[in-house]
């Protein structure tokens, strides 16, 4: 008797354990597939962006004077929201031999929907832009996890530069005007970060439902009349798409 109740015992713990391995495996598929998502590249043209039909646009025009603060979506703990990394970066016009425009890259990629996203915008612009009156409340940041956003210098500039205008490294909540190169802002989202020059920021926020959402620049960084057309007005330069899905 004593022989079956420890066969009986023997083959429980080898179902757990076969359990708990395939846990571990489905959460690595996870992990996996978060990755690659979070590391989808640059649409070459915006034919490939139409395959998305079943998503919902929700392009909105940016509000001159945004809140200052913005609801941060309510997640359940116990049920762990996703969580994905994502790099972008800013280059300057002179290394930009297409238009001779700053550009950020990607300017569209795919993030999972009710995510949690950390993200890391570096920045290799060399001048500030700054914001045009009525704007100024793009200067703050808000739609992130704590309203705030980390800086750092660039890993090629150990040393800020003077007269370039970074601000110190930190937790910071707003950037002085006159420091803003440039802002990575998604109006359907409440999403705003001002971004210094030479210097990186790293944030995190919550994505929405699937839908493809425009992300715009708010400070005046381009060409023509106050510096508001060219890549500010041009998808894939200044302007571009986070496809949620």
């Amino acid at each position: 008797m004593a022989k079956d109740e420890s066969q009986t015992n023997q083959a429980v713990s080898e179902q757990a354990v076969a359990s708990d391995r395939r846990g571990v495996l489905k959460m690595g598929a996870l992990a996996a597939a978060a990755g690659s998502v979070a590391a989808a590249g640059l649409f070459s043209s915006s034919a490939q962006a139409a395959g998305t039909e079943a998503l919902i646009h929700v392009n909105t025009p940016a509000p001159a004077n945004p809140p200052e603060y913005a609801p941060i979506p309510m997640k359940n703990m116990e049920e762990a929201a996703p969580h994905v990394q994502v790099s972008l970066d800013i280059f300057n016009s002179a290394a930009n031999l297409d238009k001779g425009w700053p550009i950020l890259s990607p300017a569209f990629f795919w993030l999972p929907a009710f995510a949690l996203v950390t993200m890391t915008i570096n920045c290799y612009d060399n001048g500030p832009s700054p914001l045009l009156p009525g704007m100024e409340g793009y200067s703050k940041v808000y739609g992130t996890v704590g309203n705030s956003a980390i800086y750092a210098m660039n890993a090629r500039f150990e040393k800020a530069s003077k007269g370039v205008g970074q601000i110190a490294p930190g937790v910071h909540s707003e950037v002085p005007n006159a420091m803003i190169a440039h802002t990575f802002t998604v109006p359907a989202m409440k999403l705003n970060v001002p971004v210094t020059a030479e210097q990186t920021a790293t944030f995190m926020f919550y994505t929405d439902k699937p839908g493809m959402y425009e992300w715009v620049c708010m400070a005046p960084c381009g060409v023509g009349e106050k510096g508001m057309g060219g890549p500010m007005v041009v998808p894939g330069f200044m302007r571009g798409y986070m496809f949620v899905k």
